[in-house]
């Protein structure tokens, strides 16, 4: 009888279904008879022997081919042990890490270069480049809430609404 060399499309998707399957169960089993397999996605059993094989090749499947019983013994991957698909995985989210961190550098300084994160810039002159604060002529804010002088002379208490505020000198009046 003659045996047909093409493939179906029919054939291509129960071959992607055995995949799949192996994907899936694989970790629930620990040998699989390859006739089973083959009356189960309705494949010859050299087709099935195939794809195992090329599933094994591509370290896609953990697990060996015994001719002799025709079977198929699947290894179990302990925890320290990655799949190859874990392992690409993991490698791509490396890459995506890395791809994200060099764009914040650019970023970063792009934005230095136009001057736009100037915050922090506008915020030092604005007190003077001081850590106390405080304008040019070197009077400084009361920060803590603490007795401050007023330079119209006398003394008032932090939070006063003569003194602005709390600021020394530069009050509503002023």
């Amino acid at each position: 009888m003659l045996t047909l060399l093409f493939y179906s499309p029919y054939s291509k998707i129960q071959e992607e279904g055995l995949r799949t399957y192996f994907f899936t169960f694989a970790a629930h089993y620990d040998t699989l008879v390859l006739a089973d397999l083959s009356k189960m996605f309705e494949l010859p059993v050299s087709t099935v022997y195939s794809t195992v094989a090329k599933m094994i090749m591509n370290e896609e499947l953990h697990a060996s081919l015994d001719q002799h019983s025709a079977t198929v013994i699947l290894h179990r991957t302990g925890p320290g042990e990655q799949t190859r698909l874990e392992y690409l995985s993991n490698a791509y989210a490396d890459k995506i890490t890395g791809f994200i961190e060099n764009n914040e550098k650019l970023l970063e300084a792009r934005s230095q270069m136009l001057g736009l994160q100037q915050g922090y810039r506008s915020n030092e002159k604005s007190e003077g480049g001081r850590i106390g604060g405080g304008d040019s002529s070197g009077r400084v804010s009361n920060v803590g809430g603490s007795r401050s002088t007023n330079t119209r002379g006398g003394s008032s208490r932090g939070g006063s609404s003569r003194s602005g505020g709390g600021r020394s000198g530069r009050g509503r009046n002023a």
